[in-house]
């Protein structure tokens, strides 16, 4: 009966809200979704770039960045062996590799795939949504963090997604110091690798694997700040069976967290199913990649290769993170002291700050592990959202209706408003430089494409031996494995690389003696091919531009 009630009490207030209030919602959430549009475009317009910036004779993969098309090969792995949550390894040859790699990102793309999209499309898909959707949570969760009466939150937002720090700037300077031809490579000079570890936040999202991490941990982030306890846990959790590093970036920082907030603020912090259940994850985490798979020894075969000691350059730290640390440290000023986020929330930020710096220069306390992965922006992230409200209120006191007088507060936060975009803008433009002369990401020449439209139709399998250009991407568009594929999941790579470049160079049939190798694909004109032509190897198919044979059986 009071159940009745409550339902006709909910009906007739559906009935009596105006008109109005439902368009009102409309155009809230219309608004919110073009801001995060607008702030994507810049870093999506790479995509367009690298689709428009084909060469001649080229066709482009959607793929800008070497690493992101062997996640694609996994998810195809996994579409041919049937299964919807663990993969092999598609670069190693063994049969005795066994599916014991999990990624949710990966299900994901073979769900796409095996409804026949073709890699790119299923690529871009996860790209553009994932994106869209960090962008939205990030705006959520400033919303949370700057509190009611937010004037300028729009430009604190756009500031929060195209920020970066300091890098262009000391390129810039050093370039000149010393003399030298302004060039794009050197005016981000500080950025590593040219800026493709993304120090910076909303660089992510350039990335379809980054948006879909930061996508889940900022959900994380944003359930935690409203208290709920369920949506985070399972973000977290999410995170923990996705991604290495920040899988256990987000384990580590909210088992920190709740452990601390559990003795400081009982009353008002986690319940003890949360502090229990981010420790039990965190254990997970460590159990699966540092005890299950080193003790494979298929894996066991690549795992050194995965203890690399890359690091984040010291003078890169506060270059990066300068800017944002200023404004995260003015709440210590007393006229800034009210432009602080809640104390909970100031605490769960700082744990992820002091966590992520630990984790990002962990080879001080430790062996190194690609200490540089658990950069990606979230240090940065912590940092802003800590000094957002000190921000926006710098930008109300000295550009608010109010206020018409230049003063030199606000020539400073003009100037930091200049300063935040630069890094980005830089790099987004050496992107589009890159894809205008056809060489931002992977290209393939149209002849490839349709060697790996017929070896797929057919159906071929075995361990081929390919020109570099091509043997790679074979790992994603056919059902071979490349001899030499990915760099760093290939067991053994260097050395197959040298018998490789021996054989397509000079026509060393030394390579031909590997008993893996079944297939051998050559161009009509290189000298592999007189050294196929004089080997018992059978000719397979019916390709111009490539010369296709396979090893004879045994008899």
């Amino acid at each position: 009966m009071v159940a009745g009630s409550m339902g006709a009490a909910a009906e007739e207030a559906l009935r009596a809200r105006p008109a109005w209030a439902s368009r009102a919602r409309w155009k809230t959430a219309l608004g919110a979704l073009a801001l995060s549009v607008a702030a994507l475009i810049p870093f999506w317009s790479l995509y367009a770039a690298h689709f428009l910036g084909s060469r001649p004779g080229w066709t482009p993969t959607g793929f800008i960045q070497y690493d992101q098309l062997y996640y694609l090969a996994n998810a195809r792995e996994m579409v041919r062996e049937g299964s919807w949550v663990f993969y092999r390894n598609p670069f190693d040859h063994d049969p005795a590799a066994r599916p014991i790699y999990v990624q949710l990102e990966m299900s994901l793309w073979a769900v796409l795939l095996r409804a026949h999209l073709t890699p790119e499309w299923a690529y871009l898909a996860l790209l553009s949504s994932f994106g869209l959707a960090t962008a939205l949570l990030f705006r959520g969760l400033l919303r949370d963090v700057l509190g009611p009466g937010r004037p300028f939150f729009r430009t604190t937002f756009l500031l929060g997604m195209w920020g970066g720090g300091l890098l262009v700037l000391a390129g810039l300077a050093t370039t000149l110091w010393h003399g030298e031809t302004v060039t794009w490579p050197g005016i981000i000079r500080y950025d590593p690798m040219q800026g493709w570890w993304f120090l910076d936040f909303g660089r992510n999202v350039v990335f379809a694997t980054e948006a879909f991490y930061h996508a889940l941990a900022l959900g994380a982030l944003f359930a935690t700040v409203r208290g709920r306890w369920v949506a985070a846990l399972a973000c977290v959790g999410l995170l923990v069976v996705s991604s290495p590093f920040a899988g256990l970036q987000f384990a580590l920082v909210f088992a920190v967290w709740s452990c601390l907030e559990w003795l400081v603020a009982r009353r008002t912090g986690p319940p003890a199913w949360f502090v229990a259940g981010t420790l039990g994850l965190l254990l997970l985490h460590l159990g699966y990649y540092l005890v299950f798979l080193p003790a494979d020894p298929r894996h066991a075969a690549i795992y050194g290769g995965l203890k690399l000691d890359w690091r984040l350059p010291k003078v890169t730290i506060p270059l990066a993170h300068g800017l944002v640390a200023a404004f995260a440290g003015l709440p210590l000023l007393s006229r800034f002291r009210g432009a602080r986020p809640v104390a909970a929330t100031t605490r769960l930020l700082l744990a992820l700050l002091v966590v992520s710096f630990a984790l990002a220069n962990h080879e001080l306390l430790i062996a190194p592990h690609q200490p540089i992965h658990f950069t990606r922006g979230y240090m940065w992230l912590a940092l802003f959202l800590l000094g957002a409200p000190a921000l926006n209120l710098s930008l109300q006191r000295n550009f608010g209706a109010a206020e018409r007088r230049l003063r030199p507060a606000g020539i400073v936060t003009a100037a930091v408003c200049v300063l935040l975009p630069l890094d980005n803008a830089a790099w987004v433009g050496n992107g589009l430089r890159l894809a205008s002369a056809g060489d931002l990401g992977i290209y393939l020449p149209l002849p490839a494409r349709q060697l790996y439209a017929d070896l797929e139709r057919t159906g071929v399998r075995g361990v081929a031996l390919l020109p570099p250009l091509i043997d790679y991407p074979a790992a994603l568009y056919t059902h071979l494995t490349p001899y030499t594929g990915h760099w760093l999941l290939t067991p053994d790579w260097r050395r197959r690389v040298l018998n490789r470049d021996s054989f397509y160079r000079t026509g060393n049939a030394g390579a031909l003696n590997d008993p893996i190798i079944s297939i051998v694909v050559v161009p009509p004109g290189n000298p592999g091919a007189k050294a196929v032509s004089n080997a018992a190897w059978t000719p397979i198919g019916d390709q111009r531009d490539y010369i296709v044979v396979a090893r004879p059986a045994a008899p």
